[in-house]
């Protein structure tokens, strides 16, 4: 009954322990999701110009400003962005400026498109703003508050004041909201998985005493399970090697007598330098010694790199270890374990892996059709090879390292129809921002000399094991003389028919 009723005590003191953690959790969580958020109205506030924004009047006439469309669209690229790093869980991400006219905060450009309910056109006054947002206007100081309710619903929400080059305060704040059903929403996502490793940690923990304390009373079950235990050693792939304090081995298996060359009756006693006896790949001096490491230091490590393993005859593998101190009730050190296993044909593998990477480089470089590849998710261009450049033509501007946004402008892109074509909408930027893959469409690419290129494109995402895009590729061919053949052709069947 006493022991029944002590578990009980201990159990529930794991519980309480997992809720106080899930309550630290929760505080943490918020506060760090409170501080992304100012990042990023601190981002966008910087990105905007100050003195476009600070010259618009913040009435209804901003509407045909070229000023106003200019913040307008930059404002929603970047709500579109920022949406990116909070997706899936949040749907709204929403990004305003704002400004004091006559005592009344009034609202300026905005990324929320007018036509939908939460839509505050230029000039409208803001009826509800929460308090805080007037010390934001009188110290120019950022913050975030929330969640909190006005006319258009409930958020959380970061204000930034929009500071001039000369460091001087505009009087416009920039606002982002996160609505807070989303905000909630992720913020128990963000909880549920290290509150849920706690209460399934207690859960075990509880067991393991229990079950500790009922192990303490069969001390013989377990010293007469060790011959199992040592058949186990010998059975298993890996190769295992104990030594004494001494640094005197004591017993291995018989995958360590395979690789080492020496049986176990004569390496017993000999000094482990001797039986295992490793070397780096590239060099002769080992300053590091593993049993130096292990006995000396009490030091428990893996080697990440290959070492070279020199058997009894002067053989050698390639073998990836581990070691590990042996210590008493103490703490005191009383031997060392090493664990290796023969690596040799996986690091053959690595090189023929690297080999196949090399080819698929030069390839891709001496491909005769176009390739771009960017990052995802800000669709940054990072390598083009010289197809792609020699379709391009000589250019001032720079075609690799840009940014979604000058994607259309650097690459000179048109729709065949000869509008421009949109850099977020260009299959590359597809294919990252939305998951398409794009066959066989045809773009016209303007050469430096001023032709146009008809090219056929393909695009596709690059995904990451888990599934998520992690870069893009578009791959181009060059198809201007087939184009020019086929109007040539039109023409010749259209004379004919006259």
């Amino acid at each position: 009954m006493s022991r029944h009723l002590s578990w009980i005590l201990e159990t529930g003191v794991s519980l309480l322990a997992a809720g106080l953690f899930a309550c630290w959790e929760l505080h943490s969580q918020d506060t760090d999701m409170r501080n992304e958020l100012l990042r990023s109205a601190l981002l966008v506030s910087q990105a905007v110009d100050a003195k476009s924004l600070s010259e618009l009047p913040f009435a209804a006439e901003d509407r045909g400003a070229k000023a106003f469309i200019d913040h307008q669209t930059q404002m929603r690229r970047l709500s579109r962005t920022m949406h990116l790093s909070w997706a899936p869980a949040n749907e709204y991400v929403s990004i305003y400026s704002m400004k004091q006219q006559g005592g009344k905060v009034v609202f300026g450009p905005e990324s929320i498109p007018e036509n939908t309910p939460t839509a505050s056109p230029p000039g409208t006054v803001y009826k509800a703003p929460p308090g805080e947002l007037e010390v934001v206007f009188q110290r120019a100081t950022p913050i975030v508050i929330g969640p909190f309710s006005d006319e258009y619903g409930t958020f959380v929400s970061a204000f930034v004041p929009v500071i001039a080059t000369n460091g001087q305060a505009t009087g416009i704040v920039i606002g982002m909201d996160i609505m807070a059903s989303n905000w909630n929403r992720t913020l128990l996502q963000r909880v549920t998985v290290p509150v849920g490793v706690l209460v399934v940690f207690s859960a075990l923990l509880a067991v393991l005493v229990r079950k500790n304390r009922a192990m303490r009373a069969q001390q013989k079950i377990i010293h007469e399970s060790e011959e199992h235990l040592a058949a186990t050693l010998r059975s298993i792939s890996d190769g295992v090697i104990v030594c004494d304090r001494k640094g005197s081995v004591t017993s291995l298996n018989h995958t360590a007598e395979m690789l080492t060359g020496w049986a176990a009756a004569e390496a017993v006693g000999r000094p482990l330098q001797e039986v295992f006896c490793v070397l780096p790949a590239e060099a002769v001096d080992f300053a590091d010694n593993p049993v130096v490491l292990a006995l000396a230091k009490g030091v428990n490590a893996e080697q990440t790199s290959y070492t070279a393993l020199v058997a009894k005859n002067g053989s050698e593998h390639q073998v990836a270890y581990s070691q590990a101190a042996i210590r008493d009730a103490s703490g005191s050190v009383t031997g060392a374990v090493f664990v290796f296993r023969d690596v040799t044909e996986r690091k053959r593998a690595e090189a023929e892996r690297e080999q196949s990477k090399s080819m698929l480089q030069s390839a891709l470089a001496q491909s005769s059709a176009g390739i771009l590849i960017a990052d995802a998710p800000d669709v940054t261009i990072r390598w083009a090879n010289p197809a792609a450049l020699d379709i391009r033509g000589k250019s001032t501007l720079p075609l690799t390292g840009i940014e979604v946004e000058r994607h259309a402008t650097h690459w000179q892109t048109f729709r065949p129809d000869g509008s421009p074509y949109p850099s977020e909408e260009l299959p590359l930027s597809r294919a990252i921002l939305k998951g398409e893959i794009t066959r066989g469409e045809e773009v016209i690419i303007r050469h430096g000399s001023g032709e146009d290129r008809w090219v056929s494109v393909n695009a596709a995402p690059i995904r990451a094991a888990n599934g998520i895009i992690v870069s893009g590729i578009v791959v181009f061919t060059d198809i201007t003389e087939r184009k020019q053949a086929e109007e040539e052709r039109e023409i010749l069947q259209a004379q004919l028919i006259q």
